[in-house]
């Protein structure tokens, strides 16, 4: 769903983007040290739902159907998705990687890519696995990031968390360092994930009832528990 305003703000600081929805799309980015406005555009896909800025000024906008890459002075670049709407097109939280999905074979490929901003390389996090008993789909519906970026987190909308190991890859991606499920029959709705310190990761989502919250913890090197 397209959001009316967002709001995003650089890993350093100094850039700030802004996006709004209404008969068009306008993403804007001012730069706090040159107090001037680096990229102010209008577009015609209205269907923007996320926004991201990177230490350059440059703007990553993800709409429905592709995203878009903003830069000073130039058009806006589109990225299509391929085969899954409302893909994933946003920069890690620090802007190291641009995190990207819908890039597989099929509508319901859970893979995720994370290209490197710094040397241009890229890395998969492989979904793999068939989509678990009375789950919706093995789309990707959360991620985060460890401190350094050692470590990513993914949860899927069929209740299957798993935590990647950025430093050791095999032939298919990352390896997989930890992985659990989230007893919750059914598709998860609106799941968030973090970690919380070095060693958990939490899982939050809304209850089918939209009147309670579910809460998973999963223990790196332990079972998750509810």
């Amino acid at each position: 769903m397209a959001a009316p305003f967002m709001a995003a703000l650089s890993a350093n600081g100094r850039f700030v983007a802004v996006a709004s929805c209404g008969q068009e799309g306008r993403v804007s980015c001012f730069d706090r040290e040159q107090h001037s406005i680096s990229v102010d555009r209008r577009i015609a896909d209205r269907m923007l739902c996320q926004l991201s800025v990177g230490d350059d000024g440059c703007v990553f906008a993800g709409a429905q159907q592709r995203g878009y890459l903003f830069r000073a002075g130039d058009e806006p670049e589109p990225f299509p998705y391929g085969y899954r709407l409302n893909s994933l097109f946003q920069l890690s939280p620090d802007g190291r990687f641009l995190i990207r999905s819908g890039l597989g074979q099929s509508s319901e490929c859970g893979d995720i890519v994370l290209e490197d901003m710094k040397d241009g390389t890229r890395c998969v996090l492989p979904r793999a696995t068939p989509c678990r008993p009375h789950g919706c789909s093995t789309y990707p519906a959360g991620m985060a990031f460890s401190s350094l970026n050692a470590l990513a987190a993914v949860v899927y909308y069929d209740g299957v968390i798993r935590v990647f190991d950025l430093l050791r890859k095999d032939a298919w991606g990352a390896q997989v360092a930890a992985e659990a499920d989230f007893p919750w029959p059914g598709g998860l709705m609106q799941p968030q994930i973090c970690f919380d310190g070095f060693d958990r990761v939490c899982t939050t989502l809304l209850g089918p009832d939209a009147s309670s919250l579910g809460r998973h913890t999963l223990y790196l090197g332990q079972h998750g528990s509810v």
